[in-house]
This record gives C-alpha cells, sequence and structure tokens, in this order.
C-alpha cells in the first residue's frame, strides 16, 4: 500500500546514508514530534504526534482532533502510544490514558473506568500474547483480557520520579520482562502476578527496549546497549555506550540503534556500529535525527517516527535492483529498449528485446548483439533436451544458436 523510494550508500567507514523519503506538514502532519507508529489490518499507517492523531493512505494524513463540542471525537490530541489488534486502534493518550477506536464503527470509546488519576496519563500500549494487552500508564502497568473486556492493575515501583513501562518481552509462557523508565528490568509472572528485579546491573536505570535475535536479548537502556545470553543467562556490553532510546533489526547481522542524539546501525557479529545520517529525495542531509519510534508495514518496509522531522520511511525492496547500461550501436534515436523474455544459461543472460537478441553477462558486464535477428524483436527462448537455445522472433523466423560459431542459424518460411 506504500509507494516510495529508498537505497543505502556508504560514505565513510564511520558514517553510512540512508537515502529516505521525508513526511511532515506537506502531507498534512500537524506536528512533527511523531512519538507513535502502527500500521492496522487494512494497510493504513497511523502517527501519534503531540498534537493529533494521523492516519495515512499512502498519500496524505487525515488527522483525528479532540472535539470539545463533538462527543464522538478522540478525546485527548497528544498521542504517546498505538497498537492496532484487529479491528482495534489502541491508543496512550496524555491526558485520557488508554483509549480505543473501532475503525469499522467510526467510534472511539473509553477502556479503563477508574477514578485513579494516574490511569489518565498513558504511555504506550503493548501485545503480550493472543490473549492479553499491556497497557502503560503512569506508576501502572494494566493487564487486559481482550476476549473478556476485564483488566487488573499492578503498580510499579514507588520512585520520587514517574515511573513506567517503555516495552516488553515475553520470556515464556508465564515470564513477562517489563523495561521500565526508572526501576530498570523487571521480572513479572504471569501466573502468580508477583514481581520481581530481573537483574541488579540495571536496577534504578531507565531501560527503553527489548529485541530478540536468536539466543541473544538486546537491551537498550541510559547507559548503552546491552546482551543477554538466554541460554547461559549472562550479560554483557557492546561498544555503544548512548543513551538508547529503541532497537529495531534490520537483518540478521545488522540492527537500527536509535539514541538520544542519532541513529546507529550495529554489526550484531563484529560489535562494531555506523552513524546514519538520512538524505531526502532533495539531497538535503539529517544528520542527528532522534527516532522516537520504528515500525515495519505489511510490505517490510520500514517506517521512523521522529522528534521533530516528521516520519521518514525507508523502502526496502529498492536496494534489491541495479540498472545496467547496454550501449547498442543503432540508428535509433531510443534512450531505452524493451526487454520481452529473460533466459538464464549458464553464466549468461539472454534478453530478448525490441532490437533483437543479446546475451549479457552481468558479472563482467560484457554483453553480444547478435547480427540474426538484429533490429527485429525477439519475443521468445527454449531449451532443448540437447542443451541447445533456440530463439522464436516476431519477423525473423526461427534461429537456432551455434556455441561454436557464437552466432544464430536462422529458419525462414520457405
Amino acid at each position: 500500500m506504500f509507494f516510495c523510494a529508498a537505497f543505502f550508500q556508504a560514505t565513510a567507514q564511520e558514517t553510512e546514508v540512508v537515502k529516505v523519503t521525508v513526511l511532515g506538514q506537506d502531507e498534512g502532519l500537524l506536528q512533527l514530534n511523531a512519538q507513535a507508529l502502527a500500521q492496522d489490518e487494512l494497510g493504513y499507517l497511523w502517527v501519534g504526534t503531540e498534537d493529533g492523531l494521523h492516519r495515512f493512505n499512502s498519500y496524505e494524513f487525515t488527522a483525528f482532533l479532540a472535539n470539545p463540542t463533538d462527543t464522538t471525537s478522540i478525546k485527548d490530541d497528544h498521542i504517546r502510544g498505538l497498537e492496532a489488534v484487529g479491528d482495534t486502534l489502541w491508543i496512550a493518550t496524555n491526558s485520557q490514558g488508554i483509549v480505543g477506536y473501532q475503525q469499522s464503527k467510526n467510534l472511539f470509546f473509553e477502556v479503563l473506568s477508574e477514578s485513579n488519576r494516574d490511569y489518565k496519563i498513558g504511555h504506550n500500549v503493548f501485545t503480550v500474547n493472543e490473549k492479553l494487552l499491556l497497557f502503560a500508564v503512569k506508576n501502572h502497568f494494566i493487564l487486559f483480557d481482550r476476549a473478556k473486556k476485564t483488566y487488573k492493575s499492578f503498580q510499579l515501583p514507588e520512585s520520587e520520579r514517574e515511573n513506567f513501562v517503555s516495552d516488553v518481552f515475553l520470556l515464556n509462557n508465564n515470564q513477562l520482562l517489563l523495561a521500565t523508565s526508572v526501576s530498570g528490568i523487571l521480572s513479572f509472572n504471569l501466573k502468580t502476578e508477583k514481581s520481581n528485579s530481573f537483574s541488579k546491573t540495571f536496577d534504578n536505570l531507565k531501560v527503553s527496549s527489548f529485541l530478540k535475535n536468536n539466543e541473544t536479548l538486546y537491551i537498550g537502556s541510559e547507559i548503552g546497549l546491552s546482551r543477554y545470553n538466554l541460554e547461559t543467562k549472562t550479560f554483557a556490553e557492546t561498544k555503544i555506550k548512548q543513551a538508547t532510546i529503541g532497537i529495531h533489526k534490520i537483518d540478521a547481522q545488522n540492527i537500527y540503534v536509535a539514541t538520544t542524539t542519532n541513529v546507529l546501525k550495529y554489526n550484531l557479529n563484529e560489535d562494531k556500529f555506523n552513524k546514519i545520517i538520512f538524505q531526502n529525495k532533495d539531497n538535503t542531509l539529517f544528520e542527528n535525527v532522534v527516532v522516537e519510534r520504528f515500525a515495519n508495514d505489511d510490505k517490510s518496509n520500514l517506517w521512523l517516527g521522529t522528534a521533530g522531522n516528521g516520519v521518514l520511511y525507508i523502502n526496502k525492496f529498492q536496494t534489491k535492483f541495479t540498472t545496467y547500461q547496454v550501449s547498442i550501436p543503432s540508428e535509433s534515436s531510443d534512450k531505452a529498449i524493451n526487454i520481452f523474455p529473460f533466459f538464464k544459461k549458464d553464466q549468461n543472460l539472454w534478453l530478448g528485446t525490441g532490437a533483437g537478441t543479446i546475451r549479457f553477462n552481468a558479472e563482467s558486464g560484457a554483453y553480444n548483439v547478435f547480427e540474426k535477428g538484429k533490429g527485429g524483436i525477439t519475443y521468445t527462448f527454449a531449451e532443448d533436451q540437447n542443451g541447445t537455445l533456440w530463439v522464436g522472433t516476431i519477423f525473423d523466423g526461427l534461429l537456432k544458436y551455434d556455441p561454436k560459431t557464437d552466432s544464430f542459424r536462422q529458419f525462414l518460411n520457405s
């Protein structure tokens, strides 16, 4: 559903330029602090800002704003967290707690009925498993049973600072890890409903994020990026020491690490990282971008919600294609040729074009335009049981390739 362009270009050993599409006020985003992202089952991208909830349809944003005179509108413009589950968008708001939006009915609805003022300050919403959602609110977390529409609240360790859950990781069926803004990492038992500190290493620290890769759990915190081996149950540091906001997997070897000052690309195997510089289609560079949220869409493309730069979009599929330029001596003024069939044989790629048959070796870059059928249209290739290549054309009959002479024999209707 999303159509934009991006590619990667290495400019130095310590930095890497990532081309992105920047979505902001020109596309209808009312405020550029994109704190929350989610894609729904219909393919829409939802963006939460400090000045409204926005829905993106690949071309423009539609804003959902609080309106005191409209009882059907959202109750708070300041959005901190989003989670799309089925037909419902779950929304964590700054002053009205957790709100639900049922898309099929275009209906916003309240979730928590208690008068506890802490419940009015929402921070995020997480999917725990098929049954449970976790609502992160001030000094508490709330487990919501989706089927029963019931919930239960649990208080976080007391602190002079506001405490909230910033990420979750389901360690096993019963053990849930909670990254918190003040109390480090808590281990919560879903069966006994008891919690305790998971590691003294992170006690009283701000922990922001988890990411599992194979048997390693990566942990982002105010002391940087750390590793936890799920088999040996041991912690280790990485070379990233900057305060970390979020982590996102790129591929089997690399992850993005969002810090409080920039974005880093970290190699999991080599424990090395490059600083990321973003570049838009006008070649404007964005060097120190603070990313608040990462989100993949249903095509595995990447969306980044930023602090002050709107939404950035990276199309992963753009990197899979490389354009090859083949110069063909021709009286024609056309700068491009139409290619119909492809046929791969050995190390060569045979191209059927509107200018005849071309053999191209992508590794060496060598090509050959064959005289037989040149200027005509090559429409099909076939290989017989003897390995002989045959070419069907529109105007030049049937061609048989002879590897000894590296030429074609022509068969015409007599």
